[in-house]
């Protein structure tokens, strides 16, 4: 695994605390497993969902032909098997470690985050039986920026995914606009658990009062 090849700059005006956490999330972290190994009932499942009828991830003869020695894994699936925490049972044995975007928001005391800007880009195919690992690390963070959303900064890191070879099979850079200092949601943003606060309290609203909006019939 290579560390960071980019030196971030970070703005002037951050205390040395601050400072100190950022340079350290702009070192590569340590590598941390999906939770399962990638297999076909994943494999299919997401083919289902999204209609993708490519026979790369559907026929092993014509796989094969192609050069794999299995069915291969549609790679933007690559999000959904190493990022995605399951929820229940709760807590896992392993906790997965709090994503990097929400330990931005805490550190800058920023509670909102917009992603402005995403990129992937794929270098090795993903095969039956190999299980996944990811890491990140932050490359820039723009000065203190007046928006018509709000005040804060713009923030860019990269995602990177890995085989058990340690080889890197894809990356996602992401862009995110973090404002809101002063809307009192910087006073809780540390995560319980699941995938994020948002997130939990959509789905035990009952417990925090949030209510979905009106229910449409919805055809199969």
């Amino acid at each position: 695994m290579s560390s960071a090849t980019e030196a971030i700059s970070l703005p002037d005006d951050l205390s040395e605390d601050v400072r100190r956490e950022l340079l350290a999330l702009s070192r590569e972290s340590k590598l941390e497993a999906g939770p399962f190994p990638i297999n076909e009932q994943f494999i299919r499942h997401w083919c289902e969902t999204f209609e993708d009828g490519n026979p790369l991830y559907l026929d092993e003869d014509y796989a094969r032909q192609h050069g794999l020695h299995d069915l291969m894994m549609p790679p933007v699936a690559v999000l959904s098997a190493v990022s995605m925490p399951f929820r229940w049972p709760w807590p896992p044995k392993e906790v997965p470690s709090e994503m990097i975007l929400f330990r931005l928001k805490r550190i800058l005391k920023l509670p909102i985050g917009i992603a402005t800007d995403i990129e992937l880009e794929f270098f090795a195919p993903v095969q039956l039986g190999e299980r996944l690992f990811k890491s990140y690390r932050l490359i820039a963070m723009s000065p203190w920026k007046k928006t018509r959303l709000g005040d804060g900064h713009f923030i860019t890191w990269i995602d990177s995914y890995w085989n058990e070879r340690k080889e890197r099979i894809a990356e996602q850079r992401i862009t995110v606009f973090a404002y809101g200092r002063g809307t009192g949601g910087e006073d809780d943003l540390t995560l319980d658990g699941g995938f994020s606060n948002s997130i939990e309290e959509a789905i035990e609203g009952k417990k925090t009062g949030y209510k979905p909006p009106p229910r449409k019939e919805l055809y199969w």
